[in-house]
């Protein structure tokens, strides 16, 4: 339900799973439900947010970059568990600029007018 849902910050260095652990910690578990070694907290994330780790060449299966860039990278997907190691600032990087500009640029195209 989404009123449960908290909106929080966690350090950028945390993986997910910690943050799944956090998350888990903080929920009411019965007794005989408690376990250590499988997550109750399954993290869902955006396709295009994981679909670096999908491009696979083995002898059984292939899946290619190309192949992939006809996903929605919209498209909410669980997050396989051998992923959860990854850190949160290696997933919500923000975008680098790719656009060089020059400060100095629009002051002489203000003057020019």
């Amino acid at each position: 339900k989404t009123e449960n849902c908290v909106d929080r910050g966690y350090p950028p260095d945390y993986t997910l799973k910690q943050m799944a652990k956090e998350l888990e910690d903080e929920m009411e578990w019965p007794e005989d439900d408690k376990k250590e070694d499988t997550p109750y907290v399954h993290i869902w994330l955006p396709f295009g947010k994981v679909k670096a780790i999908y491009p696979i060449d083995k002898s059984k299966a292939k899946v290619t970059e190309e192949e992939l860039e006809k996903e929605d990278d919209t498209r909410w997907v669980e997050v396989p568990d051998d992923y959860l190691k990854t850190k949160l600032d290696d997933i919500f990087k923000p975008p680098e600029s790719t656009i060089a500009t020059d400060p100095t640029a629009a002051d002489a195209s203000a003057t020019d007018a």
